[in-house]
């Protein structure tokens, strides 16, 4: 999550490109029907036009190499961890071994 808000913060042409955006998605599901002149533009055309605008330009604010970005750090501090990280052992049943502390109580 913080490295979301880390990538939208430092590329002001994606941060822009969101904020127009979700102005238009929010614009578009608040109001209601759109008419232009007498005729009632339907809302299937609206919302696949809207699609359309928002794949655009999400593709020209570089969208899908901060994406990229964001899943290749984020799987760095994955195997990172996962190098560093020293599993208890455990019996066939997935439980503590006999010798742990869990078992020391038992009559």
């Amino acid at each position: 999550f913080v490295l979301c808000i880390y990538s939208a913060i430092t590329s002001i042409r994606f941060l822009i490109s969101l904020g127009i955006v979700g102005g238009m998605w929010a614009y578009i599901l608040k109001g209601g029907p759109i008419k232009y002149g007498e005729r009632e533009i339907p809302e299937k055309f609206i919302t696949v036009l809207l699609l359309s605008v928002t794949l655009l330009i999400m593709y020209f604010s570089s969208a899908g190499s901060l994406l990229w970005w964001l899943v290749m750090v984020t799987s760095a501090f994955v195997l990172i961890h996962a190098f560093f990280y020293t599993p208890e052992p455990v019996d066939e049943f997935g439980f503590d071994t006999v010798g742990s502390a869990a078992f020391t109580s038992v009559v």
